[in-house]
């Protein structure tokens, strides 16, 4: 058992899972085996992550995460750089 967290992730081994936002604070069942991590709310699949054993912390399924997370997860290095492409060389180079 794990309670989901206000982030929609549950931790498993120290590696976190997501589930879809809905189920923030509610409890699920969690059924790790060597290659995967399955989570359950009142019987029903929720959410199968292949797990983790190193690298990135969070695992997470875009489709878990309300629709304004999702726009900021889009914000990457390389959106921005194009970004300032678009803009001009100057902005394009500017220092961080």
């Amino acid at each position: 058992m794990a309670r989901v967290s206000v982030d929609y992730h549950v931790e498993v081994d120290g590696f976190f899972y997501s589930v879809p936002h809905g189920l923030i604070r509610e409890q699920v069942d969690v059924r790790a085996t060597t290659r995967t991590i399955k989570l359950f709310h009142r019987g029903l699949r929720v959410a199968a992550h292949q797990r983790r054993y190193g690298g990135r912390r969070h695992g997470t399924d875009p489709d878990h995460m309300p629709s304004a997370h999702r726009r900021y997860a889009e914000w990457t290095p390389d959106r921005f750089r194009r970004w300032g492409q678009s803009m001009g060389p100057n902005t394009e180079n500017a220092p961080s």
